[in-house]
């Protein structure tokens, strides 16, 4: 007769403070952002949702510091291993939340292709993350966990890259392959960056730097589309305005108002056709704005790389000296 097993260790508790404070801290970052592009950033509404970013993010460091298990354990963050991965996981992130909010516009409004076309041109992101998920650990053992997840940084830099000179007459071939970055890119977020968070730390605490690195991936994502949204606006709005303005022109200020309603909202321009100067006019401001967007992806892309980079180079170069 077997006899039932009982669980002796004590389950532990989620971590409702941590949790409460990191949903105000990324809604005060995010409403902020949205609202300072309508309003400005001396807005009291903006400001207040700034304090409550600034106050919730205090309290957030505060409680985790003290807590068994925390949702973000930051002490974690001074290794290299953890934060390499950590970094990218949060990297995957932005690039997965800005590019699958974009590129299907883009693919639809500036290569008028069908929501069919668009969704199989699409479908290179996936098989993407499928196939790179089968090498990863092949990567892993020729490499070692800190050059695999270089090479993951060097595929979000190239992804952002390729995507900056996007247009209506480049190849499908050419989009596929950004796209395949892109997967790659994602793919190494959500494999090899967990590898190194549980590798970074004792066995005990692998499933609290799982979930750390998960949390950096929704933050990422949540954080990173909003300043892409605020990008794109700005850009978007402040090419509208240099051709309103340009006297080789003849834009009204009806006109002006249209093409700025379509950027606001560009799934907008899929409803109906336009023609003439304010379709014209909206394909050059969105794709202006969807530049700035790609821009802002290689400079952060481009700075979590080196930044990782340097960091190894000088732990390699103290082990040489001692």
């Amino acid at each position: 007769m077997i006899k039932e097993s009982k669980v002796t260790s004590q389950i532990p508790e989620l971590d409702w403070q941590s949790m409460v404070l990191l949903a105000l801290t990324m809604g005060g970052i995010v409403l902020s952002l949205i609202r300072s592009e309508a309003y400005g950033w001396h807005d009291s509404l903006t400001l207040f949702y700034v304090v409550i970013a600034i106050i919730a993010a205090v309290f957030l460091i505060k409680v985790e510091r003290k807590q068994k298990n925390p949702l973000i354990e930051f002490a974690d963050f001074s290794q290299l291993l953890f934060c390499a991965g950590a970094m990218l996981c949060f990297l995957s992130g932005v690039l997965s939340a800005v590019a699958l909010f974009f590129d299907p516009l883009y693919l639809e409004i500036i290569r008028d292709q069908s929501p069919e076309v668009s969704g199989l041109i699409l479908f290179a992101i996936p098989i993407a993350v499928f196939v790179t998920a089968f090498i990863v650990g092949w990567l892993i053992s020729s490499l070692g966990i800190i050059p695999t997840i270089l090479v993951g940084l060097s595929m979000a830099c190239l992804a952002s890259l390729l995507q900056i000179f996007f247009t209506n007459m480049i190849s499908v071939s050419y989009v596929i392959v950004a796209f395949v970055c892109l997967g790659a890119t994602w793919a190494m977020g959500n494999t090899v960056s967990i590898i190194a968070a549980q590798q970074a730390v004792s066995p005990g605490r692998a499933s609290v730097a799982t979930g750390t690195v998960v949390t950096m991936f929704n933050v990422g994502g949540s954080i990173g589309l909003a300043i892409a949204v605020v990008i794109y606006h700005a850009v978007a709005f402040s090419s509208l305005t240099h051709i309103f303005q340009s006297s080789a022109t003849k834009l009204n200020t009806a006109q002006f108002d249209q093409v700025a309603g379509l950027i606001i909202n560009p799934a907008h321009s899929l409803e109906a056709p336009l023609g003439g100067v304010i379709h014209y006019l909206f394909r050059e401001a969105f794709m202006d704005g969807f530049s700035g967007v790609m821009w802002f992806l290689l400079i952060i892309s481009s700075g979590i790389f080196l930044s990782i980079l340097i960091w190894k180079l000088r732990i390699a170069k103290r082990s040489r000296l001692f």
